[in-house]
């Protein structure tokens, strides 16, 4: 829909489950089939606007894109890991202790979808089965003692077709980080 997005992979016991967050760039069309220009090190990719599935208006019929790395630091989450325990997250950065040790810093949602023959499926709870999302609960956050990573401890923590968290940090230097998570867990280790 417009957007590039980078995966975290995970494999737990031969299956595989994956994490993806947007990238802060923006493109005039649906976009596809991102390639890496091995002459100059800068990211291709082509756009056409029926690769935006009609959910925004105004886009671009077709487009080239080129993505840069501008030299400028970035802040990003590097990895996620879904544990037996909760979800560890890590980061390029080192995290202010008070938010990153704050629950309430995380908000975390998941559901599953239905399969069926047509496309398209409502959200159910991984709960109860009816239609609906639920709240995944944080217990506690462990911070490591080097500041880059934490550990979301959800004593419930089970597969689910989707989960969103929503992150809203501040960095050792102040900085706001806020980000968007997508995850799929399909399968939770065992220890």
């Amino acid at each position: 829909k417009g957007w590039l997005y980078y995966m975290m992979l995970q494999e737990v016991e031969g299956l595989n489950q994956a994490a993806i967050v947007r990238l802060k760039h923006d493109a005039l069309t649906g976009i596809h089939r991102a390639r890496v220009n091995p002459s100059d090190g800068q990211v291709y990719a082509t756009g056409l606007n029926g690769w935006n599935g009609h959910g925004r208006k105004g886009l671009s019929q077709g487009h080239i894109h080129r993505f840069r790395y501008t030299g400028k630091p970035a802040r990003l989450l590097t990895d996620t890991q879904v544990r037996h325990n909760g979800i560890e997250l890590k980061f390029n950065f080192q995290l202010d202790p008070k938010s990153a040790k704050n629950p309430a810093s995380y908000q975390l949602k998941q559901w599953n979808y239905k399969w069926a023959a047509s496309y398209g499926s409502k959200q159910y709870s991984p709960n109860s089965g009816k239609v609906g999302q639920d709240t995944m609960e944080i217990s506690n956050v462990k911070l490591a003692k080097d500041g880059r990573s934490v550990l979301l401890q959800i004593p419930d923590i089970k597969p689910a077709n989707q989960v969103k968290m929503n992150l809203n940090l501040q960095s050792a230097d102040a900085e706001p980080f806020n980000e968007l998570v997508y995850l799929t867990i399909n399968k939770v280790p065992k220890k």
